[in-house]
């Protein structure tokens, strides 16, 4: 005969209350057709706001273009880029300004620091920068021809690498200094003045006028010839072409030596006259 739970210690009762509850409990974990219900409009909701949301996400996270121009313009440190360059409004770099490529900015472009680019710098205003420009194919400014230069105006000169500067003609500057004057004034007056064009086959890099007005100037090497190589400038050991401005002081020479020349001339003629007056009024006697 099987032994049985006794009724008076109470535990069947426990039992079924456990079981009472087991069954409550999974009726109330089970999802209604309401709760489902309330769970698909809150997922249609979510999908049909989703672009909304997305897009003040990307809004929040993210710069405008115009945004982007105004950091760029007034970058608090230097500009490094691979590519190029642009802005539609001030370049502004509390740096210096490095670009592979070229650099274009819509008004005016200001630097702290040194400005290199591997193609061109374009810009609609002024380039500013206390430091270095280094441009590989030159340096054009379009608006230069119709600026009229103040009273303080100084001539750039070129420099052998490329740096643009002004050649000092003070006193303070200089020293070794001496007296010029021609060895022979018969070469100065034998330089050969021409006529001629650039040659558009040396240049090829540049849009050369083969038809283009005829010049007029000396030849490098004639200078160096006749015994003045100091009017000349040489690149790579080569004769490249002529300081034109050094001429100035050649021809000032020059006035000088015909102006002593006359006057000797002149006190000549002063005594052949009185020679000749005399021996007339000999004659005449």
């Amino acid at each position: 005969m099987g032994s049985r739970t006794p009724e008076g210690d109470g535990l069947a009762k426990l039992l079924k209350l456990v079981a009472d509850h087991g069954r409550r409990l999974s009726t109330l974990e089970s999802p209604t057709g309401t709760s489902v219900r309330s769970l698909v409009d809150q997922v249609k909701n979510a999908l049909a706001n989703i672009t909304t949301t997305v897009i003040a996400a990307i809004s929040e996270l993210s710069y405008t273009k115009a945004e982007i121009n105004a950091r760029i313009a007034s970058t608090p440190g230097s500009v490094d880029v691979n590519g190029q360059l642009a802005v539609e409004d001030d370049l502004t770099v509390f740096g210096g300004i490095d670009s592979a490529g070229t650099i274009r900015s819509d008004a005016s472009m200001i630097a702290d620091g040194n400005v290199s680019a591997g193609g061109n710098v374009t810009s609609g205003g002024n380039v500013t920068a206390p430091g270095e420009g280094a441009f590989t194919s030159g340096i054009k400014s379009i608006g230069a021809r119709n600026f009229v230069a103040g009273t303080d105006r100084a001539g750039a000169w070129l420099q052998g690498d490329g740096q643009l500067g002004i050649a000092p003609s003070s006193r303070r500057f200089k020293t070794d200094i001496d007296t010029w004057a021609p060895t022979d004034i018969d070469r100065l007056l034998s330089l050969r003045a021409v006529m001629f064009r650039y040659d558009p086959e040396k240049f090829p890099n540049q849009e050369i006028d083969p038809a283009a007005p005829m010049e007029v100037g000396f030849i490098a090497e004639e200078l160096v010839d006749a015994g003045f190589p100091e009017f000349v400038f040489f690149r790579d050991g080569e004769v490249q072409g002529i300081n034109y401005d050094r001429l100035v002081v050649a021809l000032l020479e020059l006035a000088r030596w015909q102006q002593v020349e006359v006057a000797r001339q002149h006190t000549n003629h002063e005594d052949r006259l009185k020679k000749l007056e005399a021996a007339i009024i000999r004659v005449r006697i």
